[in-house]
C-alpha cells in the first residue's frame, strides 16, 4: 500500500493530478511485472498452467490498454513515456523461448502489433524516441510469425516479406549473440512455411537442397554458443534466459530439418540428425525427447519403416527424456501412446495420467485418455483442461460438449462448448504443435482439418437438435469447406435441408452416401433418401407433375429395395414402414401415369398401392417373433398399433380407387350411392379388411384418434350411427383431428343436419387452416342452397369463394369440380339478370377447372366428361356466332364435344338418364344437322391473313411460287371448305398433304436452313411465316385427324405444339380434351 499523501513514490506537483499519478504508477508496476516475467523466460516458459495463465492475463490487459490508448490522450501518453507496449508485446510473443504468440488468436495478435506500431510512432514524434534496429527487427520478426501459418488466418506474403527484411537488417548488424539467435529464428520458420505446404516428396527435396547448407551452418553456429558461456543481456533477459533462447532453437531447427527429411523420404538422414544431437548432448532434454518422438513417429506411423526395434528405441529415448526433466508433460504422452500401440492398456492410462497432472491440457494426453476410457467419466479431467484456457484444451471442450450433446441433452451447453473448441489451437491449428502428427492414434484416418471439421459438423448437429436450421447449414458448410472428403455428417446436413424444403440438395447428399458403400451410414442413408423422395412426389403432385411425382416414388422404392437385397443383419421398422408410405402414396397419383403400353393403368394402380400393405405386413410379422416380455412393451405397443393402422389405411385406398371406378364410370357399373358401391364384392372385402385392421389396432392403443377415425370412415356406408360414435371418440381424444371432423361434418351434410355440419365447420377452422375446411365449406353451402329458398346468387358466391379458398392452398380435386360447377351456375344466374356483366367470365372459369379436373382425375368422372362435351359445343357455337371461325370449324368443334358425351358405354347409360344433357346435345346435333344442308352458307377462317379464294384460284397461285408456305396454307383452307359428310378418303388425303407440305415448308424457313432449301427449292424473297400462321398449321392438322380417324392415327403432338405457339388460337384450345 503507498501512502500518495505522504507522497514517499510520487512528488505530487501542482501540474499532476492524483489521477495521473496513480496511472503512471500502475503502469511502471506492469512494465515492473513483465521485466520480471522476461527475466524467468527459461525457468516458467514452458506450458504450466501458471505460466498459460500469466500470459493469458497479460495478452487480456494488453488488449484493453490498447482500447484505452485510444480513447485517452494521458493514458497515451503515460504508456509511452513508460515503454509498456512494447514490454506487452515481447511478453505476448514470447518466440525466442517457445511457440510464438501460444495464447493469442490472429485477430489477438494484430491488435497488439498495431498497439505497438502506434505506440512507437507517437513516441517519435513526441519525444523524438525512435525504436532501435534490433527492436525494430523484434517487432517484424514478431509480425512475421503472426503470419506464417502458426496463427490460422495469417498472411503467408507478407510473413515471407517480413523475414527477408529482418534477415537483410541482421546481415548488416555485427555478429552479436542476439542476433545470430534472431537469424536462426527466421531461418528455421522460413523452412518451416516451406514444409507446410508439401505435398509430394519431390518438393519436399527441392525444398531441401535450397535450405540444407543454410540450416546447417545457422546450427554450427548455435552450437559454437552453447559451449560457451553468453555474456550478452538484452533487456532484461539474463544470460542464462539467452542461453535457454539458443538451445530452444537449436532443437527447433534439428525439429524442422528433421520433418522436412521425412517427408522428402530420407528417413535416415534425419534420424542421423536428431542422434547427432543426442550424442553431443546425452543429458539434454530437447535432445532426448525430440529423438523419441522421432522414433516413435517413424517406427509407428511411416509404412516404409520395417525396423521392429525401433518402437524399443523410441520407448527407451522417451524414458530418457522423462528422467532428465520430470515437469515435463510431453515425454509421458508419447510414453502413453507407445503402451496404447502395444495394447497395454492399463500403463498407458497411467501415462497419460502422469502427463495430465503435470500439463492438464496437454493435447497428446487429452485424446489419448479419451480413447482408452472411452466409456468412463472424465468430468473432473476436462473440468482440470477448460480452466488452462482454450490454447490448447480444444479436445476437452468438444469432449464435453459431445457430453452435453449426446449423453444429457443439453444443447445449449454443448453449443458453447463446441464454439470453445473451435477457437483452440490445438483444433483450428494444429500445425501449430511440434506433435500433431500424435493426435490420433496410428491407423485412423486423420487431417490437419479432420478435428477441425468434425466439430463443426457437431455444432451444426447440436443446430439442428434446437431448431436452428440456418445455422446449422452455415456449421456444415464450414465442415465440408475444411475437408470435403468426409461424408459422415452428410445425413445430418441433409435432414436440414429436407427441414427447409431443399430437397434437390438433400437428396444428393444422401445419395452421395448411399454410393459411398459405408456399411455404418447405409440405413440413414438410404431412410433420408427415401423420405427425400416421398416429400419431392409431394411436391410435384402438389404442382400437377404426376409423372415427376410416380418416378421420384419409384426411385425411393428402388433404394429400400436396394437396401433390403443387402441382407444387413437387421432391418429396423422404419425401413418397412417408408417403404409401405411409399406405395401408399400412388393413391394421389392419377390412373392414366400407371398406363403404360397396352397395360391397364387401374390394375397398375392397384397393384402398386397393394404392395404398400406387404411391406407393412413385414413389421407385423417381425413383432410377432419377438419375446413376449418385448413384444408387451409400450414402444412395441405404439409401433404395431400404428403399423395395423397404416394397412387399414392402405386398404381404405385400395377401397376409394374401386368406388372410383364404379362411381367415376370406367364401365364397371352404374351405381351412383355409396351404399350401393360398398356392396360390390371387392370394395366389400377391403372394407372388411380396413375394419378388421383398425380394431385390431385399437387393442394395443385403444386411445388412438388416427384409429377411431380410420375406423369412422370406414363404417359410413353399412352403420352411419357407429361412423359417427367413432369419429366423436376420435375427438375425444384428440380435438385437432382435422380428418374426424371433415367426416363428421359430411356425415351430418349427407343425413340434411345442416346447422350440426356448420358447428363442425366452425370447430375444424379452429383446428388448422387447411384446403379441407374451405372444401366442407363449399358443400355446406351448395346443400343448404339444395333444401332451402335462399338468395341463389349470394349462397352460389359463397360456395364459389369457398372453393377458390381451398385452392389457393393445395389442389384439391374436389374443389376444383366444385369451383367448375358453381362458376357454371353463376354464368347462368348472370344470363337471367341482365345487370351482371360477367357471363363469359364465370364461363372460361368453368371451363378451365373442369379441364384441369379431369387431366387430375384422368377424365373416368363419367358426370364431369359429359358436362366437359357440352361446354365444348357451347364455346363452338358461340364462336361462330361472334364470326372467329367458320361454320365449318364450329361443326368439327360441336361434333368433338358431342362425341365427348357418348364415348364409353357408361357416360351413355348416364347420358340417356340425365335429361338436361341429353336435351341440350339432340338440339346440337340438329342445328349440326341443318347447317351441312344449308349450302349458301358464309364461310369464315380464324386468322386468314388472305381473302377466301376457290381451290382452283389458290392452285394458280401455287403454280406460280410453289415454295410460298402461305399459299399452301390457303390452299389447303380452300380444301377444307369444300370438305362435308359425304367426301371421300381422298378428299381428305389432298388436304392432309396440302397441309403436309405448308407445314415442312415453314419449319424450313423458320429454320434458316441454307442446305434445306437448295434442295426443296425455297426462295428466299418468300416471307417467313409468323407463329400465329404456324400454329393454325398444326391446329388444322390436328382438326383433320379428329374428322377422319381411318386415315391416320390420331396424335396430340400437333394440337401442343399449336398452344405453344400461339396460346390465342381458338381452334387448339377447344379442342384440347
Amino acid at each position: 500500500k503507498f501512502d500518495l499523501g505522504a507522497g514517499k513514490f510520487f512528488k505530487i506537483n501542482n501540474d499532476l493530478c492524483v489521477s495521473e499519478a496513480l496511472k503512471r504508477m500502475e503502469m511502471l508496476f506492469s512494465v515492473s511485472k513483465y521485466q520480471r516475467h522476461l527475466q524467468s523466460a527459461g525457468q516458467d516458459c514452458n506450458t504450466t498452467s501458471q505460466g498459460v495463465r500469466k500470459v493469458e492475463e497479460i495478452i487480456e490487459e494488453t488488449i484493453k490498454m490498447s482500447k484505452l490508448v485510444t480513447e485517452s490522450k494521458m493514458a497515451k501518453e503515460l504508456s509511452n513515456k513508460t515503454g509498456l507496449p512494447y514490454m506487452q508485446f515481447l511478453t505476448s510473443w514470447s518466440g525466442l523461448f517457445q511457440s510464438s504468440w501460444s495464447q493469442c488468436n490472429i485477430s489477438e495478435a494484430r491488435s497488439i502489433i498495431g498497439y505497438v506500431r502506434s505506440s512507437a510512432s507517437d513516441l517519435k514524434a513526441l519525444w523524438g524516441r525512435k525504436l532501435r534496429p534490433i527492436e525494430e527487427i523484434l517487432l517484424d520478426i514478431g509480425e512475421a510469425d503472426s503470419e506464417c501459418g502458426v496463427l490460422q488466418g495469417g498472411m503467408l506474403p507478407l510473413s515471407r516479406r517480413l523475414y527477408y527484411n529482418a534477415l537483410q537488417k541482421l546481415g548488416a548488424a555485427p555478429g552479436s549473440t542476439i542476433s545470430i539467435v534472431l537469424k536462426a529464428h527466421c531461418e528455421s520458420f522460413q523452412l518451416r512455411m516451406k514444409s507446410s505446404q508439401v505435398a509430394e516428396v519431390s518438393d519436399a527435396l527441392c525444398i531441401l537442397q535450397d535450405y540444407e547448407e543454410t540450416m546447417k551452418l545457422s546450427k554450427l553456429e548455435l552450437c559454437t554458443l552453447l559451449c560457451h558461456e553468453v555474456d550478452d543481456r538484452f533487456y532484461c533477459w539474463t544470460s542464462e534466459s539467452i542461453k535457454y533462447a539458443i538451445g530452444y532453437h537449436v532443437s527447433l531447427q534439428r525439429h524442422f530439418l528433421a520433418d522436412i527429411l521425412l517427408k522428402a523420404a530420407k528417413v535416415q538422414d534425419a534420424q542421423s540428425i536428431l542422434e547427432e544431437a543426442v550424442k553431443a548432448s546425452p543429458m539434454n532434454y530437447d535432445a532426448a525427447f525430440s529423438y523419441g518422438a522421432f522414433l516413435l513417429q517413424i517406427a509407428a506411423y511411416d509404412k516404409r519403416c520395417s525396423d521392429p526395434d525401433l518402437m524399443k528405441k523410441a520407448q527407451s529415448q522417451l524414458l530418457q527424456s522423462a528422467r532428465l526433466d520430470v515437469s515435463k508433460a510431453d515425454p509421458f504422452a508419447l510414453l502413453g501412446m507407445w503402451f496404447e500401440i502395444q495394447r497395454d492398456l492399463k500403463r498407458s492410462v497411467g501415462c497419460y495420467s502422469k502427463a495430465l497432472l503435470i500439463d492438464p491440457s496437454n493435447p497428446v494426453a487429452g485424446r489419448g485418455i479419451l480413447r482408452v476410457k472411452k466409456n468412463t467419466d472424465l468430468g473432473s479431467v476436462f473440468s482440470r483442461a477448460m480452466d488452462n484456457g482454450i490454447y490448447q484444451s480444444g479436445w476437452a471442450w468438444k469432449a464435453s460438449g459431445d457430453h452435453s450433446a449426446f449423453v444429457v441433452g443439453d444443447y445449449e451447453r454443448a453449443n458453447k462448448c463446441y464454439q470453445q473448441a473451435l477457437r483452440s489451437h490445438d483444433i483450428c491449428n494444429p500445425k501449430q504443435f511440434r506433435l500433431n502428427t500424435f493426435f490420433s492414434i496410428p491407423g485412423e484416418s486423420f487431417s490437419t482439418f479432420k478435428e477441425y471439421s468434425n466439430t463443426w459438423s457437431a455444432l451444426g448437429a447440436s443446430y439442428r437438435h434446437m431448431g436452428k436450421y440456418s445455422a446449422a447449414l452455415r456449421a456444415f458448410q464450414a465442415a465440408y469447406e475444411k475437408q470435403s472428403s468426409d461424408i459422415s455428417y452428410f445425413c445430418s446436413w441433409a435432414q436440414v435441408e429436407m427441414e427447409l424444403g431443399l430437397l434437390n440438395k438433400a437428396s444428393e447428399k444422401f445419395q452421395r452416401v448411399v454410393d459411398s458403400g459405408r456399411k455404418d451410414a447405409q440405413i440413414d442413408a438410404c431412410y433420408g433418401l427415401a423420405s427425400c423422395m416421398l416429400a419431392s412426389a409431394r411436391q410435384a403432385e402438389e404442382e400437377g407433375k404426376f409423372g415427376n411425382a410416380l418416378s421420384y416414388l419409384k426411385r425411393g422404392i428402388a433404394t429400400i429395395n436396394m437396401l433390403i437385397e443387402s441382407q444387413l443383419d437387421r432391418m429396423f421398422y422404419c425401413i418397412w414402414k417408408i417403404l409401405g408410405d411409399l406405395y401408399s402414396f400412388g393413391f394421389l397419383i392419377p390412373i392414366s401415369a400407371f398406363a403404360g403400353t397396352g397395360s391397364d393403368g387401374y390394375g397398375q394402380k392397384m397393384q402398386f398401392i397393394a404392395q404398400g400393405q406387404a411391406a407393412y405386413s413385414h413389421i407385423v410379422r417381425d413383432i410377432s417373433k419377438l419375446d413376449s416380455s418385448i413384444s408387451s412393451s409400450d414402444v412395441i405397443s405404439t409401433v404395431l398399433s400404428t403399423t395395423l393402422n397404416d394397412i387399414g389405411i392402405n386398404c381404405l385406398l385400395r377401397a376409394r380407387i374401386c368406388d372410383d371406378l364404379i362411381f367415376e364410370g370406367m364401365e364397371k357399373g352404374n351405381s351412383t350411392c355409396w351404399s350401393e358401391v360398398t356392396k360390390e364384392k371387392e370394395v366389400q372385402e377391403l372394407l372388411n379388411s380396413a375394419l378388421s385392421y383398425f380394431t385390431d389396432a385399437l387393442k394395443y392403443k385403444p386411445l388412438s384418434s388416427c384409429c377411431w377415425a380410420g375406423l369412422g370412415y370406414s363404417l359410413i356406408a353399412r352403420n352411419p350411427v357407429l361412423a359417427q360414435h367413432a369419429f366423436c371418440t376420435a375427438l375425444q381424444f384428440d380435438k385437432s383431428n382435422v380428418d374426424a371432423w371433415a367426416n363428421l361434418c359430411l356425415l351430418y351434410l349427407h343425413n340434411d343436419l345442416i346447422e350440426t355440419s356448420e358447428e363442425c365447420v366452425d370447430s375444424l377452422t379452429q383446428v388448422s387452416d387447411s384446403a379441407l375446411i374451405w372444401l366442407v365449406r363449399g358443400l355446406r353451402v351448395e346443400k343448404e342452397l339444395g333444401l332451402e329458398a335462399t338468395n341463389e346468387m349470394h349462397a352460389l358466391s359463397k360456395a364459389f369463394d369457398a372453393y377458390q379458398a381451398s385452392l389457393q392452398i393445395s389442389r384439391q380435386q374436389g374443389a376444383l369440380l366444385g369451383l367448375s360447377l358453381m362458376a357454371r351456375k353463376l354464368a347462368k344466374v348472370a344470363v337471367q339478370d341482365k345487370r351482371c356483366p360477367n357471363f363469359e367470365l364465370f364461363l372460361r372459369e368453368s371451363f378451365a377447372n373442369l379441364d384441369i379436373y379431369l387431366n387430375l382425375n384422368g377424365s373416368k368422372n363419367i358426370g364431369a366428361v359429359a358436362l366437359c362435351g357440352v361446354t365444348g359445343i357451347e364455346k363452338a357455337f358461340n364462336l361462330q356466332l361472334e364470326g372467329r371461325i367458320s361454320s365449318h370449324l364450329a361443326h368439327i368443334l360441336m361434333q368433338h364435344g358431342a362425341n365427348r358425351t357418348q364415348h364409353t358405354p357408361a357416360i351413355k347409360e348416364y347420358y340417356t338418364r340425365n335429361e338436361e344433357i341429353r336435351n341440350v346435345t339432340d338440339e346440337v346435333n340438329a342445328y349440326i344437322d341443318a347447317s351441312e344442308t344449308n349450302k349458301n352458307c358464309n364461310i369464315s377462317l380464324e386468322n386468314c391473313d388472305a381473302e377466301t379464294v376457290s381451290i382452283h384460284v389458290a392452285r394458280q397461285h401455287l403454280l406460280r411460287n410453289p415454295s410460298d408456305s402461305l399459299l399452301w396454307l390457303q390452299l389447303s383452307k380452300a380444301l377444307l371448305q369444300a370438305l362435308n359428310p359425304t367426301s371421300t378418303t381422298e378428299s381428305y388425303e389432298a388436304v392432309l398433304a396440302a397441309l403436309k407440305r405448308s407445314k415442312e415448308t415453314m419449319l424450313i424457313q423458320v429454320s434458316g436452313s441454307s442446305s434445306c432449301d437448295s434442295v426443296h427449292g425455297i426462295n428466299h424473297s418468300t416471307p417467313s411465316p409468323s407463329s400465329s400462321q404456324l400454329s393454325e398449321v398444326f391446329a388444322l392438322s390436328y382438326s383433320i385427324f379428329d374428322i377422319h380417324i381411318e386415315t391416320t392415327n390420331k396424335s396430340s403432338y400437333d394440337l401442343q405444339k399449336s398452344v405453344v405457339l400461339d396460346p390465342e388460337n381458338y381452334i387448339a384450345r377447344s379442342m384440347i380434351p
